[in-house]
């Protein structure tokens, strides 16, 4: 079963995706994909997330920044496990910050 949380502006912040468990005759968390806007709606943040240990775990993300008029200036992937892989399409990177959000996260 997949669910779906929308923002008032109709975008899509959080999908979880979960398996029906014949054991225990109830859904079963597995993954979740968390995402967050600017106010004009270009993605800043989208997290993947993995149900381990009866937790959400950060997986991997990618961050998304934007100059003044709105166009995209960098990309980052940033794993967990690993380095950051960053593409530039503008000529000054930032650093990026991978957030992790907790269990109770709207």
């Amino acid at each position: 079963m997949i669910t779906r949380d929308y923002n008032s502006n109709g975008l899509l912040i959080k999908e979880v995706r979960q398996f029906w468990n014949t054991d225990s005759s109830a859904w079963d968390n597995h993954e979740r994909q968390m995402y967050e806007y600017t106010d004009n709606g270009k993605l800043l943040l989208d997290l993947f997330n993995k149900w381990i240990n009866e937790e959400w775990r950060t997986e991997h993300g990618f961050e998304y920044t934007y100059d003044q008029n709105g166009n995209l200036v960098k990309y980052l992937r940033n794993f967990k496990s690993s380095h950051n892989i960053l593409l530039l399409i503008g000529e000054h990177p930032v650093p990026g910050v991978l957030k992790e959000y907790p269990d109770d996260c709207p």
